[in-house]
């Protein structure tokens, strides 16, 4: 299977989860807040770890390039909370929840003394976390 088709297989393969449970999921996140959400995501990716053997197998391949060894049990379990914690973070982050965060800015009075003798500056930064927050 060429990587081409890998990603088409991914692109059309249906959602193992029902529209209702997602957003139950989505509800209880909103209701709960972040810290205890995200303790319910330990349970929740267990579950797939064990109960998706095309999940665990993408994982598995993943990581093994990835890490450059057979990934453990405890990697592809850490892969899969990743991905999970990404999807809760975007849940707030959509909501306009983002003091769910702590969100640091740096610099900010040098712009705002630039703006008040009216200059104007190239900004060019990174980011690392989710889109959602630039």
């Amino acid at each position: 299977m060429t990587n081409n088709s890998r990603t088409q297989e991914w692109v059309t393969r249906r959602e193992r989860g029902s529209l209702s449970a997602i957003r139950l999921g989505v509800w209880t996140a909103r209701r709960l807040g972040r810290p205890l959400a995200r303790l319910l995501l330990y349970p929740l990716c267990l579950y797939f770890c064990v109960s998706s053997p095309s999940a665990a197998r993408a994982s598995r391949i993943y990581l093994g390039r990835a890490l450059r060894r057979p990934p453990r049990l405890i990697d592809r379990f850490t892969h899969f909370l990743t991905f999970a914690r990404c999807l809760l973070d975007r849940v707030f982050l959509l909501s306009e929840r983002s003091d769910a965060f702590e969100i640091t800015v740096h610099g900010e009075e040098i712009l705002e003394e630039i703006e008040g003798h009216g200059g104007g500056c190239i900004l060019i930064g990174a980011h690392f976390g989710s889109f959602e927050v630039a």
